[in-house]
């Protein structure tokens, strides 16, 4: 078993697919940005695992604790209920990356609010200085969000919706971290 995931990819609403077969997190992310040519790929979110070791997205999502995220549910290109190999940001990123040869970045939710200002602004510093982190997300095709299981869900609610939302993002996936029973059974 998996860790569930919402996909959605800009300008592609319709049907929402329902898949219960298992696919690996970096191959999932790796389809869809492939062909993107939008100025961040992917925002890929990764809730972190709950304090009792559970995967956290799914109490979330039951409890209504993200309404604006269940509001967005049926444009939903897929809902994955197995995404596997969901242990950790550093691991999604790395892999995605040399999947799809693209620049992935494992950010915070304060830096995707960064890139997100950005890209509605497109605008460097004044005085044209960036620092290697400003650099990497700047350059960055798609960015990793790791959540803390703690995040306040209203602030991971808004910052999923913004991202779906976002005519410059290409795709937005929403996932958890899977749970430590079921990593200790892969």
């Amino acid at each position: 078993s998996g860790a569930p995931a919402i996909v959605w990819t800009n300008g592609k609403g319709s049907n929402v697919v329902h898949s219960s077969e298992p696919v690996k997190a970096s191959s999932l992310i790796s389809e869809l940005v492939g062909d993107s040519n939008s100025s961040l790929d992917a925002a890929v979110f990764l809730l972190e695992r709950s304090p009792d070791g559970s995967e956290s997205l799914s109490g979330l999502t039951s409890s209504g604790s993200l309404p604006l995220v269940a509001s967005k549910y049926n444009d939903a290109a897929a809902v994955h209920s197995h995404v596997n190999n969901n242990k950790a940001a550093n691991i999604i990123a790395r892999e995605t990356g040399a999947a799809s040869g693209k620049n992935v970045l494992r950010v915070s939710l304060s830096e995707f609010s960064s890139k997100m200002t950005s890209l509605d602004k497109d605008s460097t510093p004044v005085d044209g200085k960036l620092t290697k982190q400003q650099k990497a997300l700047e350059n960055a095709h798609v960015l990793v969000v790791s959540i803390p299981a703690d995040t306040n869900p209203s602030v991971i609610d808004e910052a999923v919706v913004k991202a779906v939302d976002h005519s410059s993002v290409g795709s937005v996936v929403l996932t958890g971290v899977r749970s430590t029973e079921e990593v200790k059974h892969e």
